[in-house]
């Protein structure tokens, strides 16, 4: 095996490839292989903080579900679906806001071949989801992939949302990185509150449709198991355990990895919010109510990245009090649609037909 590479990787009995990366995801592709005619190639990508946080029987309850992608042939055609119904919806919203004749001709096609291309490819790409769990509880046993599922799902937005701020206090505190991000991670999810990882758990079962990613919700996949949601704390480190001695220099390497691409901008970042956003966090009340909008406006956006609730409430009281400010307008906006708020899109789409200079600004918070 050879991990030192870029994307680590390594080739398994010559027809997959297995990748590492930062994420806290898993995935498997499969393509053609020579000059796209003859052959399969396929591929099997783990995350590091995934393989950091579960257990190595949750990890194979993963693999399972990955390894019946392969054995159903969806990767080849459900990765095509995917990328083409993400092409098709990036491309009707990048030409829906065009004065161009041709590109308002070209929206109109693509939302009506949307209409009919969308539900079909993603009603197959969620049958896949249902499909590979199914071939996962045959391996592991339905109560094992549950675990897993349970897991993933609470431990997923605990890197994607809580790990965030506490890395937000190490820049704070610290002028320079922190050079073991990955074990801090470990650590901070061992040491996490039991009533934190039910809060987390509960939103994950409570999560409301979404129509963009194929795959089903966690309560929808543990319905068509027949389990419920079962949390429990990992007996071992499932990179440990698979990875043996290559482990602890795959952590090495991925730390390091992550501190090349912050450590360039920590120190300004550092300074910042030392010196600009902690005195606005840490205002009393009266003095807030002294300030200008320019400045409640700063405040609410620093709040908005330490309490995001917090944040949105300020940012849309701002917004009711001030609804012909732009920039009140698109941070507000650009709050809703990262809490998946739909009411957030027609102020963005507002905004951006009313100022070209939010155009720009206004179609990656949208994209994102």
């Amino acid at each position: 095996r050879d991990w030192s590479s870029d994307v680590c990787s390594s080739d398994l009995t010559g027809h997959m490839r297995v990748f590492l990366n930062n994420e806290f995801n898993a995935s498997a592709g499969e393509s053609r292989g020579l000059f796209g005619i003859a052959g399969t190639e396929r591929a099997l990508t783990l995350g590091i903080p995934l393989l950091a946080t579960l257990s190595a029987g949750q990890v194979r309850a993963v693999l399972g579900h990955e390894f019946g992608h392969f054995s159903r042939r969806h990767g080849r055609l459900g990765h095509w679906l995917y990328r083409a119904r993400e092409g098709w919806l990036h491309f009707a919203g990048q030409v829906a806001g065009s004065d161009s004749p041709f590109d308002r001709a070209a929206a109109w096609y693509a939302q009506r071949f949307l209409a009919v291309f969308s539900p079909r490819s993603f009603v197959h790409s969620r049958k896949c989801e249902y499909e590979a769990d199914v071939d996962s509880a045959f391996v592991v046993g339905p109560e094992c992939i549950a675990r897993a599922l349970t897991r993933i799902a609470v431990i997923g937005r605990i890197w994607d949302e809580r790990f965030p701020r506490e890395v937000r206090q190490w820049q704070l505190r610290s002028p320079a990185p922190p050079k073991n991000l990955y074990e801090r991670f470990q650590s901070y999810v061992s040491a996490c509150p039991t009533k934190e990882l039910q809060a987390q758990l509960d939103d994950a079962l409570n999560e409301p449709p979404n129509w963009k990613d194929t795959h089903p919700r966690l309560s929808e996949r543990l319905a068509a198991l027949a389990q419920g949601p079962n949390l429990t704390v990992p007996e071992d480190c499932a990179g440990e355990v698979l990875l043996g001695d290559a482990w602890p220099g795959i952590i090495a390497e991925y730390n390091k990895k992550w501190l090349a691409d912050v450590e360039s901008d920590w120190l300004v970042e550092h300074l910042r919010r030392k010196h600009i956003e902690s005195p606005l966090l840490e205002a009393s009340s009266e003095a807030i109510q002294q300030w200008d909008v320019e400045l409640r406006l700063a405040r609410a956006r620093a709040l908005r990245a330490e309490a995001p609730a917090e944040g949105l409430a300020e940012l849309r009281a701002l917004h009711a009090e001030n609804p012909g400010h732009q920039r009140i307008r698109f941070a507000y906006a650009a709050a809703l649609l990262s809490e998946k708020d739909e009411t957030g899109v027609a102020l963005m789409d507002n905004l951006a037909r009313e100022d070209v200079r939010f155009r720009l600004l206004a179609f990656r918070s949208e994209e994102h």
